[in-house]
């Protein structure tokens, strides 16, 4: 019963370790996973910098809107 339980459990470990190098063969290598994993390191960064100069009560474009409000009410 124990030797049962012991295959069963290496015959799992087997299964999973070859699906995962066929995952990394068939997907992580690819071009295309690469370029899609850039993209989105790269728009992380961008949503980081944004998060960082964002001020509490102030919507996005306001800053633009009150410009133009600004240049209208001294025209």
């Amino acid at each position: 019963m124990l030797e049962d339980s012991l295959l069963i459990v290496f015959v799992s470990f087997c299964t999973a370790f070859l699906s995962e190098g066929i995952l990394y063969l068939l997907v992580y290598r690819t071009e295309h996973y690469n370029r899609l994993k850039t993209e989105v390191e790269r728009r992380s960064k961008k949503l980081e910098r944004q998060r960082e100069n964002y001020q509490p009560g102030q919507q996005p474009g306001q800053k633009k809107k009150l410009g133009i409000v600004r240049r209208l009410l001294h025209s």
